[in-house]
């Protein structure tokens, strides 16, 4: 098991597969087992990264949770991400895993490619975080590797649900 150290602990990883890194965000109360059902269909075409926050699945246990739980998992993404030494990943966060994505990316635009942020909900977002992500998203649709990456993942899944 392979593991990397975030304040003093010890926080779990796990790289599969060749190519470009995507790193796969678990939610609360949930590790990167979440994800090992579907991580098959990226190895052929990414590093898939799978990480247990702390407090998670695999990694060292926390006695509490920090108050800004969300900024400080984002943190321990960029301990990762600069230990390995990195350049643009992308990532896929599900629920608070969507808002850790999200924190990296505001923290630490020079190293995040692209993120999909699935299944998150709570508070009402700022204005001006709506108007970024529409504006980002008109940016995006002008971005040739981001339309060649979303075709790739599209292809995958229609793939499967015609062999169904």
């Amino acid at each position: 098991m392979a593991y990397f150290k975030y304040g003093g602990k010890k926080v779990y990883y796990e790289e599969i597969g060749k190519g470009k890194p995507l790193v796969f965000l678990h939610g609360n109360t949930a590790s990167s087992n979440m994800f090992l059902e579907v991580i098959n269909h990226y190895t052929d075409n990414f590093k898939v990264i799978l990480i247990d926050f702390l407090g998670h699945g695999k990694s060292d246990r926390l006695p509490d949770f920090p108050a800004d739980l969300w900024f400080d998992e984002a943190m321990q993404v960029l301990a990762f991400l600069k230990e390995k030494q990195y350049g643009k990943v992308n990532m896929i966060g599900s629920s608070g895993g969507a808002l850790v994505a999200i924190n990296v990316a505001l923290e630490a635009p020079e190293l995040v490619s692209k993120i999909i942020a699935d299944s998150f909900e709570g508070e009402v977002p700022f204005r001006e975080f709506t108007s970024n992500i529409v504006n980002d998203r008109e940016h995006s649709k002008k971005d040739k590797d981001l339309c060649l990456f979303l075709m790739t993942i599209w292809k995958m899944l229609m793939g499967k649900c015609l062999q169904k």
